[in-house]
Formats: structure tokens, C-alpha cells, sequence
């Protein structure tokens, strides 16, 4: 059995040296041991090979996701509904929306995701230059996500600014992080008022309010926990997948070219890009009872870090793992997360995220960034792994006839 200190690890991932190339480190963990031990607040253990990863995931009666929740440190607000919760609510809380984030449901959203993405690239495309970030990848899924919520869309940059400060700032400035919580929440508790004195309406909102749990209806803080999670999963992880993706097609011009020749290609591209660069790169559980991974022994009341990111470029479960292959033969990459937990919005995510990137390839396929984009990500890219700008030049090209 392996003794902590022989696995301890001086590990922080939130800190700014990572931020640029997380990877390198996840590797480097992983050589030495697939279960980790840093001291960084107060503990945890790190888990970064897809066996331990996978297997943490689905044992949820030993791995536990309720308080104090999947931060570390703690973000510091309620619970996340169903993500914060623990089996048989977790359950329970998912079938309530299950019909509204099921695949048919993505695919009717289509057209309107994509309707949205080039009204944005229009705004744009005769300048010949814009910011990826700013202008596409992340006001297409914050104006989506915000609609079907039952939020004036309008507001999308107000609720990314509150999503990035919480999300982005939990180490770097948590009292920030604090009162971007409390607003966030405001205009949640201001909108339910607003559908319980003007009506409901065909909203994801109206329909939580109008929901029973167990023969009761759902409570305030519920329904605010839970809209509270599905900002959190569309206002920045999607916005982070493009940037990335992005980012590997400037530097690679030969994906950039094949995906130009071979469309065909483009739904095993959007898993391949999904893996290689996962956006969220790891979220924590609780160890609720004594247990071991990889000869490591762990004791209720521990806290494990299940690195999403580091799974998916394990070379025991992929071939050449840091090696783009848009025609990989398997690819049961970890992105979405695994088991009960497994992302509710993944079908969404998937649609947001390759309908942009078509976007991208079909109006300013000669797309170039500017600078370098490694100076653009955010500082603390503890749980998602993207960019605050990606200034870009391309041929200019003509608005859409939307008649």
C-alpha cells in the first residue's frame, strides 16, 4: 500500500502557472503515481488516469458529490441542483428536465442556435477581424442558454460577466466571487417572481416552478439551485470548447484543411477537439467512506479532484493520446464526465459547439489569430480552461440574406 507521502505532490489548479498548459502537469502526475496528494487547501487527493477516473465517477456511494460539493476550495453558494446532489435525489432532480435536454430536444434547437451564430458573425464578417471570444463562442451559447431559461437574452454579457467572476475569481478574488454569486442569484429569485405575477411560459424556468418532487412542488431555493447550474454549464464551458478548438486549427493548419475537404468528418472532429482540449478540466468528489485507488488509502471526509482533462489523454486508454485523429477509431473520452453526474446539457453543449465551429469554417475559413493566444486565458483555470479573447483577421465576407 502506498503511503501518502510518497504520492504528495506540490499541486494548486487554480494556480497561474498552469493556466497556460495544464496538460503538461496533468502528465506529469500522472507518471508519477495515477493517485496524487497536495496539501493545497487543506488536502485532497488528485486522481488523473482514465481508470481511477472512471471508477471514482461511478462509485457514488464511496465518491459523493453533495456538500461541500465539486470545488475545491468550496465556491462558496448553495448547492448546485442535480450536480451537488447524491443519489437517489440526483435522479429525481435530473428526470424533471429530462425531456427538455434530451437529443431530440438539441436537435429541434438547431436552427435557432445556428440562427443566432451567424446574426453574430454578420455583425462582424464585413470588417474582416473581430474577437472569437467576445463577439461568437460566447454570446451565441449565453443568448441560447438565457432564451430557453426565460431570461431577456439581451443581458447575455451581464450573466457571462457574473459566470466568469464566479467561476474564474474563487482563488484569485473570492469576495468578487462572493457578490457576483448574490447577483446572479437576484435576477434568478427576480425572475420567478416575475412568471409567479405575470404567468409562466414555455420556459425552462416556468417549467421548474410548475415541477413536483416526491408529490410536492419544488421550493424556492431549488429551483434557484438548479438555474443557477445550468448557467454555470452553458454560459462558459461551450464558449471555452471553441476557443479551444479554434486555437488547435490555427496552430494545426492540416485539421483545419481536412475538416475543409472532409465536412463528413466534422461529428468525429467535435468528440476528437471535445477530448483532446477539454474545457472543464476536473471537478472534486468527497470520499464518504474508507476505500483505495491505486494502492492509495483513503479515509472518509477526504476530498479527490477527478481530472476529466488528464483521463482523456491517458496512453493506456488512448493511442497516442496527444495526437488529434479525427477518424480514432474509439474515443470514450471523459468530457461530459461519467456515470449519475454525467453533464445534463451535453447534448446542447455538442450542438452549440459544432454548429459555431461550422460557422466559423464555412464564412472565414482563411481565419487567422492574432498575438498569441496563450497571453489571453484566464488566470485561474481551475475547473474550465478557455480564453478571454482570441483576436482573429480573415478575408472579409458578406452578411446572410435572412429573407
Amino acid at each position: 500500500m502506498t503511503e501518502k507521502d510518497d504520492v504528495t505532490v506540490d499541486f494548486d489548479h487554480h494556480s497561474s502557472a498552469i493556466s497556460v498548459d495544464p496538460y503538461a502537469t496533468w502528465t506529469a502526475l500522472r507518471s508519477k503515481c495515477p493517485v496524487t496528494w497536495t496539501k493545497a487547501y487543506d488536502g485532497f487527493w488528485i486522481l488523473t488516469d482514465f481508470a481511477t477516473v472512471s471508477q471514482a465517477s461511478r462509485d457514488d456511494e464511496t465518491f459523493i458529490s453533495g456538500p461541500p460539493g465539486v470545488g475545491i476550495p468550496s465556491y462558496g453558494i448553495d448547492a448546485q441542483i442535480p450536480l451537488e446532489t447524491d443519489a437517489p435525489m440526483t435522479q429525481k432532480y435530473r428526470r424533471i428536465l429530462q425531456r427538455q435536454f434530451s437529443p431530440a430536444a438539441a436537435a429541434e434547437a438547431e436552427p435557432v442556435i445556428r440562427q443566432i451564430a451567424d446574426e453574430l458573425v454578420d455583425a462582424f464578417i464585413e470588417r474582416g477581424e473581430c474577437d472569437f471570444i467576445t463577439e461568437l463562442a460566447t454570446p451565441t451559447p449565453a443568448r441560447f442558454i438565457l432564451r430557453i431559461l426565460g431570461f431577456d437574452e439581451n443581458r447575455w454579457k451581464e450573466f457571462t460577466d457574473w459566470v466568469h467572476c464566479i467561476v474564474h475569481n474563487v482563488t484569485v478574488d473570492p469576495e468578487s466571487a462572493l457578490l457576483a454569486g448574490a447577483a446572479i442569484y437576484g435576477a434568478i429569485l427576480e425572475l420567478m417572481e416575475e412568471r409567479r405575477s405575470g404567468g409562466f411560459r414555455d420556459d425552462i424556468v416556468s417549467e421548474l416552478m410548475q415541477s413536483e418532487l416526491d408529490g410536492a412542488p419544488l421550493d424556492e431555493d431549488v429551483i434557484a439551485n438548479y438555474t443557477l447550474l445550468l448557467l454555470f454549464g452553458g454560459l462558459d464551458t461551450t464558449s471555452s470548447a471553441l476557443g479551444n478548438a479554434l486555437v488547435r486549427l490555427d496552430r494545426q493548419p492540416e485539421l483545419r484543411r481536412r475538416l475543409l475537404d472532409r465536412p463528413d468528418l466534422m461529428p468525429q472532429a467535435v468528440e476528437e477537439l471535445l477530448r483532446i482540449d477539454a474545457p472543464v478540466q476536473a471537478l472534486a468528489r468527497t470520499v464518504a467512506r474508507e476505500t483505495e485507488l491505486a494502492g492509495c488509502p483513503m479515509k472518509a471526509g477526504d476530498r479527490a479532484l477527478l481530472s476529466w482533462a488528464a483521463a482523456n489523454r491517458d496512453p493506456v486508454a488512448f493511442e497516442q493520446p496527444d495526437v488529434v485523429d479525427f477518424e480514432r477509431a474509439e474515443n470514450r473520452h471523459v468530457t461530459f464526465g461519467v456515470g449519475l453526474h454525467r453533464c445534463l446539457g451535453s447534448n446542447y453543449g455538442r450542438s452549440m459547439f459544432r454548429i459555431m465551429l461550422e460557422t466559423v469554417l464555412a464564412r472565414m475559413p482563411d481565419y487567422r489569430l492574432v498575438g498569441e493566444p496563450d497571453e489571453h486565458r484566464f488566470e485561474d483555470i481551475g475547473v474550465v480552461w478557455g480564453h478571454t479573447h482570441l483576436p482573429a483577421r480573415f478575408t472579409p465576407g458578406p452578411k446572410l440574406d435572412h429573407q
